[in-house]
């Protein structure tokens, strides 16, 4: 299903920096290392792409990157798959903000209910990273952030409708000074559908999220920090419907041991939750 919108943001900021420099990335070393540090196959996507694809599922934002194949079986909301450089679904991992995504259903994360209009930042490690994630990242790991990225202090709404009586509309706040941050975000997006099958009903999606997130960088080195997100919804198909819950949170304490050596712990609860109204319903988390 094809979905034609009209939409329109309004931004405002303060304070930004527009330096380009060669990106840092954290998920192919656990540490911070620059693209070619690493020695990785790593693809960085910003926060500016991300708005201008203004996309409705995360799956629109990598599944144009190499070494990604994105099945859906269906339209909005329904089970999404991620083969990584050709392995197998279950062999990619899907972290946010450090905190690992997984099933209790068809074995890879729920990709369909996270909401990227929240997200800020993603990057993709193709290749086997088992050595840093287990045995389940043979394909490659994708990591979305939802910490704001760029100084200063900056707003936005956004709103859009299409056809299928599809509506989007969300806002948030962030701000990067010194060494603070805080961002707090939400968003709804929703849409009719269309049948499944000739002469059927209309099968619906929606799915309303939030974020939340700040951290502090103390004068002797220390960061704390904790971050949030959240999405429920339903999600309509051929012989039932499906409500969901898909939610991560997480406090965090980054201590320097030396000038060269920070030692990080996390606290982190994930879920994603699933319940089935059909013949044959059931519950899962």
């Amino acid at each position: 299903m094809s979905l034609q919108s009209l939409s329109f943001q309004v931004l405002a900021q303060s304070g930004q920096d527009n330096t380009t420099m060669d990106p840092i990335v954290v998920t192919a070393t656990l540490g911070p290392k620059t693209v070619g540090e690493s020695l990785s196959s790593v693809t960085v996507i910003e926060e500016e792409e991300i708005r201008r694809q203004q996309p409705k599922e995360f799956r629109e934002v990598i599944e144009s990157q190499p070494g990604v194949s994105v099945v859906g079986n269906g339209s909005y909301g329904k089970q999404t798959s991620v083969f990584l450089r050709g392995n197998a679904s279950d062999a990619s991992i899907l972290l946010v903000d450090g905190i690992r995504i997984r099933s209790a259903t068809v074995g890879g994360p729920a990709w369909q209910y996270l909401p990227p209009q929240l997200v800020n930042r993603v990057e993709i490690v193709r290749g086997s990273r088992s050595s840093l994630y287990g045995a389940d990242a043979v394909g490659g790991v994708v990591q979305a952030f939802t910490t704001p990225t760029r100084q200063g202090t900056q707003g936005w709404v956004e709103a859009g409708a299409g056809n299928f009586d599809s509506q989007q509309y969300g806002a948030g706040v962030s701000s990067v000074e010194g060494g603070s941050r805080v961002n707090v975000g939400v968003n709804h997006f929703q849409t009719d559908g269309a049948p499944v099958v000739r002469g059927g009903d209309d099968k619906g999606y929606d799915n309303t999220s939030g974020v939340a997130s700040a951290s502090h960088e103390f004068s002797n080195g220390v960061r704390a920090g904790f971050t949030f997100l959240g999405a429920e919804g339903r999600t309509e198909y051929e012989g039932g419907e499906e409500d969901f819950r898909f939610q991560t949170a997480g406090v965090n304490l980054e201590v320097p041991v030396t000038s060269h050596w920070r030692a990080a712990v996390q606290f982190s609860d994930a879920r994603d939750e699933l319940e089935d109204f059909s013949s044959f319903p059931g519950r899962f988390n």
